[in-house]
């Protein structure tokens, strides 16, 4: 009886083992899917840096393009480029220079 028991009990353990295994393989082929995922996404360069909402559906967006900054005003649905600004580090190393 006990004989059985010690085998019962090594048929869990191996059990037992082999699922861990193939939660490690699962976990691992997992992690690879989504570090792929993350590598191929493309870079975004269009970033909205600022708002300012001014009511009745009109807001002032600084937008940032690389190293440009666009003034951008919006109204409803109408949206219209208001001024090109200069990056202020580049302005005050010109204004120095």
């Amino acid at each position: 009886m006990t004989g059985t028991m010690g085998q019962a009990n090594a048929e869990t353990v191996d059990t037992v083992s082999r699922g861990r295994e193939s939660l490690w393989v699962r976990l691992i082929h997992c992690g690879s899917q989504l570090l792929q995922k993350i590598q191929s996404r493309p870079v975004r360069r269009l970033r909205v840096s600022e708002t300012l909402s001014l009511g009745d559906k009109r807001q002032l967006l600084l937008v940032e393009y690389g190293d440009r900054q666009l003034l951008i005003g919006t109204a409803g649905n109408f949206l219209a480029t208001l001024a090109e600004l200069r990056d202020p580090a580049a302005a005050e190393g010109e204004k120095r220079g």
